[in-house]
Formats: structure tokens, C-alpha cells, sequence
């Protein structure tokens, strides 16, 4: 897979990591008593961002990476994160697609949200340890 092909997968799921943060913000700050899971996700979207964007400028900046073998880390993590925001995203879709939440129960139980945002955590230190490596 050539890094063009990887560099537009990070930008991707960087893209989708806001979209969804900006849904489990607007949830937290409407709703009165949401559970502190969603804000542990809504940190954890966010902290995934971050480390994508890093990601994303540190291969933009490496002009001799070459291909990645189909078995590369990288590919597979971003694969693997890729499923896990979709699907977050069609559980929450309904969510941003109104400008109330007051009445709207939370798609997700407890023990759902709270191993996503393990899953999320994965994912972010999978993408930050290959920058750590690279030296970044």
C-alpha cells in the first residue's frame, strides 16, 4: 500500500474522530446527568485525533517511506479503527442529525461505551507508538 493510500486513510478516520467528538459534546453539554463514560469517550475520540494528525504530518514529511506491506501495523490498525468509528458512527448518526438531545436515551450502554473507549485507547497508542518509534 503506497503511504499516499495510508495518509488519506489517517485523514479519514482523523475526520470521522471529530465528527463523532463533536456529537459526544454536544450530547454531554444537553443532557443533564450523562454518565462520565461519554465524556471518557468524547477524551478519548479527541486524544485519537490528535495522535492522527501527528501521524498524518509525520509521513506527509517523510518523502522516502515506501510502500507498506499489507501486513504493516499501520494497516491494520487503521483497518481495524476504521470498522470501530463506523460503527460508533451508526449508533450516534441519529444523534447528530438533531439539535436536542434532551429526549434521546444514550445508543450505548455503559459497558458498551466503556469498551469502546478501551478500544479507542488501543487504537490511539497503537498509531502513537509508531510515531514514538519513528522518533516523533
Amino acid at each position: 500500500m503506497d503511504p499516499l493510500s495510508i495518509i488519506s486513510g489517517v485523514v479519514g478516520l482523523a475526520s470521522l474522530a471529530i465528527q463523532l467528538a463533536q456529537i459526544t459534546s454536544a450530547y454531554v453539554g444537553s443532557v443533564r446527568g450523562a454518565s462520565k463514560s461519554i465524556s471518557d469517550l468524547h477524551q478519548e475520540l479527541l486524544a485519537l485525533r490528535s495522535v492522527l494528525i501527528q501521524l498524518k504530518s509525520f509521513l506527509e514529511s517523510q518523502p522516502h517511506v515506501g510502500p507498506f506491506k499489507e501486513t504493516s501495523a499501520l494497516i491494520d490498525t487503521n483497518g481495524f479503527c476504521q470498522a470501530k468509528l463506523e460503527a460508533l458512527s451508526a449508533k450516534l448518526e441519529h444523534l447528530g442529525q438533531r439539535g436536542k438531545f434532551r429526549a434521546l436515551k444514550w445508543p450505548l450502554s455503559e459497558s458498551q461505551n466503556n469498551e469502546t473507549v478501551v478500544v479507542l485507547h488501543h487504537c490511539t497508542q497503537t498509531f502513537s507508538l509508531s510515531l514514538t518509534i519513528e522518533g516523533w
